[in-house]
């Protein structure tokens, strides 16, 4: 959506295609760096900053860029800043055997956001070499309003290697003063001097790298630059700041006034402003309580294989599944989590009973939702009792599931049905867990690759680049290229279907943790960023059932997307350290709602917790009623949330 035109924009960000640039700015600063592109125009390889030389609270990089003269300075400033094959102005690097390990220009990027009061980028950088070992990295790059600053999240990663170390800092150059800074608690490295005259330069530019002091190894001079080095947490981006002042901007006048600048932002990075918003509290432990009171009295309920709990007939009696439709693993799994929330033995022994049912399900080859049935009930009682039958009913189900993924398309086939040549949905992603427990079971990695494999394609495949799912993907089994991607679930093959997206967080969250693959990640973000921020999310944190539904306001809400959304938020928060307080919150207001206002009726005879599910618009079923799959995560996502609060890791996180 546009701006609200009372909102001047004072943030921008942009890729020039011409020479494969992504640059951003405020009203202070400007800055670029280079994609693979440029080696067509000019020998350039490096993913250092670039900083832009600006004297004027307008936005240049649009005018700039088209003029094409930006090393004269007209009036307002210009690119005076030499970076080469270097850090620059703050980039950043592998650091290890006391030298630097850069990363080459930009692969890939992605604009996240623009304006008007913040930018975001991503770019994607690699593989290449570090230290011996072939090295990739991510970084996003967010710059504000009115602060001299950008912040920069890099995530480097390389195959066995447990953490690399990262260095960021400055370039050196002839004529400059290095220097070093601490206060609050956040350590800068600065460069001042001259601007290269023989570059059209005039006036004195600082350049500096911020850091949190209790991350960093050492700060030193080494390999051209002056440099910080640090280590970042485990599994999780390097987070630095990057800050430029020119005296001819007239926010510093000499050396003094620039490390006074940078010891205010290292003050402001230390004390944050903190904005509290009042959101619907959530007791997670209540909330499991009443859950069980609901289900306790069903729980004596004969176990039938025919009629397996799933949803409400429209006379409001039960709807029941038999084992071979992909709901009927999660009435099991429910009473599974309920066994572990309560301590209620009685929950395990009706969970087991209605597992049992499930087991033949392990060597029906005709299905993708091996994991939503068996892994859902029968990993949950391995991962509670520890019985060996359930370990070979697992691997069995994982064998089963193997012959359906298929290496030349590099992903496992869905539907056997309809006008498809090879479909893969999105919701697919939910299935690999199953795999990966393959894996960790028998030391057989075949399982854990194939998995892994199916979310790379996926995620090459599947997603716009505001970070929204595609429904369905149709491959051609005979090349694996591309054939069409649609819905079958949402209102077009281009909106987004609410439950898809939270099968995407949800899913590349859970692949992240197997894994460790840092592009799932990131993707995972993308698709929390896309949900919360989206201007149709209601304010209560339960979506619609589709974004674009045409019907909004007054479209179908989906309470199971709105679980699914919360359990995986919650896991994606334990490992987005930076992160886990805007995703918890978010997490914490949709569980609020749902135990609040999304409640089955008390005196309903059928064994639900939630009501206002919507299964299927297009299909003209299972809209605005209980369904089964909806509690199974509503639950889950409430005993992360209590694992949290007790201080122990969330279900799930190994």
């Amino acid at each position: 959506a546009a701006p609200p035109a009372s909102v001047e924009p004072r943030a921008h960000a942009r890729h020039d295609a011409r020479r494969d640039d992504v640059a951003w700015e405020n009203d202070r600063v400007a800055f670029r760096t280079y994609g693979a592109g440029l080696a067509a125009l000019e020998p350039l390889l490096s993913s250092g900053v670039d900083a832009w030389t600006k004297r004027t609270s307008a936005l240049v990089l649009d005018r700039w860029y088209e003029g094409g003269d930006y090393h004269t300075d007209h009036g307002e400033g210009a690119d005076f800043y030499a970076v080469g094959p270097s850090l620059g102005a703050g980039g950043t690097a592998v650091w290890a055997g006391g030298r630097l390990w850069r990363a080459p220009n930009f692969s890939g990027h992605r604009i996240v956001a623009d304006g008007p009061l913040r930018a975001v980028i991503e770019t994607t950088h690699g593989p290449f070499a570090a230290a011996g070992a072939g090295a990739t990295e991510v970084r996003r790059i967010t710059i504000d309003a009115g602060r001299p600053t950008f912040r920069l999240e890099s995530l480097f990663s390389a195959p066995d290697v447990e953490a690399l170390r990262v260095a960021t800092g400055v370039v050196d150059r002839a004529g400059l003063v290095a220097s070093t800074g601490e206060t609050g608690g956040w350590t800068w490295r600065s460069t001042w001097g001259p601007v290269d005259p023989t570059r059209g330069g005039h006036g004195h530019l600082g350049a500096a790298a911020l850091a949190r002091t209790d991350r960093l190894t050492d700060v030193l001079s080494a390999d051209g630059h002056h440099l910080l080095v640090l280590d970042p947490p485990k599994n999780a981006p390097a987070v630095t700041y990057v800050a430029t002042a020119w005296t001819a901007a007239g926010d510093v006048r000499d050396a003094e006034d620039w490390w006074a600048l940078l010891d205010a932002e290292a003050d402001r990075l230390a004390h944050p402003l903190r904005v509290s918003v009042d959101t619907r509290p959530l007791d997670a432990r209540a909330a499991l309580d009443a859950a069980a009171a609901r289900i306790r009295p069903f729980l004596g309920r004969l176990a039938d294989p025919e009629a397996i709990p799933r949803s409400l007939d429209a006379d409001g009696s039960l709807d029941g599944s038999p084992s071979r439709e992909w709901t009927s693993g999660f009435y099991p799994g429910t009473l599974w989590l309920l066994s572990e929330a309560t301590g209620d033995a009685a929950f395990a022994e009706a969970a087991r009973r209605w597992t049992t049912l499930i087991e033949p399900e392990r060597l029906n080859g005709g299905t993708h939702d091996m994991g939503f049935k068996v892994y859902t009930s029968v990993g949950n009682a391995l991962r509670l009792t520890g019985e060996a039958h359930d370990r070979d009913v697992l691997v069995e189900a994982a064998d089963t599931l193997m012959t359906r993924f298929d290496p030349t398309v590099g992903a496992i086939r869905s539907w056997d049905w309809g006008r498809w040549a090879f479909p893969v949905i999105i919701d697919n992603m939910m299935n690999l867990e199953l795999l990966y427990a393959a894996t960790r079971i028998t030391g057989d990695d075949r399982y854990a690759e194939a998995a892994t494999r199916h979310a790379h394609t996926t995620l090459q495949h599947h997603f716009r680049s505001d970070g929204s799912s595609y429904h369905v993907v149709d491959y051609d089994p005979a090349t694996g290229d591309v054939i069409g991607k649609q819905t079958w679930q949402g209102v077009s093959d281009g909106s987004a279907w609410a439950r898809g997206q939270a099968w995407a967080l949800h899913g590349y969250t859970m692949a992240f943790r197997e894994s460790r693959e840092p592009a799932f990640l990131t993707q995972a973000r993308r698709v929390a960023d896309f949900v919360l921020a989206h201007p149709r999310l209601p304010g209560d944190g339960v979506p619609f059932w589709d974004f674009d539904a045409p019907a909004i306001p007054d479209a179908p809400r989906d309470a199971s997307a709105a679980a699914v959304l919360a359990s995986g938020l919650i896991e994606l928060a334990g490992f987005v350290p930076d992160e886990r307080g805007r995703y918890l919150a978010a997490a914490d207001h949709i569980l609020a709602s749902l135990s609040q206002d999304y409640l089955a009726d008390s005196h309903l005879d059928e064994p639900f917790l939630l009501d206002h599910s919507t299964g299927s618009v297009p299909g003209a079923f299972e809209v605005d009623v209980p369904l089964v799959y909806a509690d199974t995560y509503y639950v889950e996502a409430l005993l992360r949330r209590l694992r949290l609060d007790e201080g122990r890791p969330a279900l799930g996180t190994r």
